[in-house]
């Protein structure tokens, strides 16, 4: 009977760790972040986002809002070379009032 007991503790506790893994909290823990719409709908791809959308990212401690200015499928983009990156800088150049 015993035996028995410590083969349920040991499964338990494989399945634990399993079940750990999976955590959407363990993935934000190790830096990743998801992001969703200002109506809370999530985002999964590049191409959901717009151009001056208002987004929420998530992190491990908490939740930034952003907003779309440009997107690049497939890898990193640096400013410069995000399409339609004039247009938002001037927009957010006009509306900061540091003019």
């Amino acid at each position: 009977m015993e035996g028995k007991l410590e083969k349920k503790k040991h499964q338990l506790a494989i399945l634990s760790e399993q079940f750990d893994a999976l955590s959407p909290l363990r993935l934000l823990s190790k830096g990743f972040s998801y992001v969703q719409r200002e109506d809370g709908k999530r985002m999964s791809s590049v191409e959901q986002v717009e151009m001056g959308e208002i987004l929420q990212i998530h992190f491990t401690d908490g939740t930034a809002k952003g907003q779309g200015f440009g997107k690049a499928k497939g890898r990193t983009a640096w400013v410069g070379e995000v399409e339609g990156i004039e247009d938002w800088t001037e927009k957010v150049r006009r509306n900061s009032g540091l003019d």
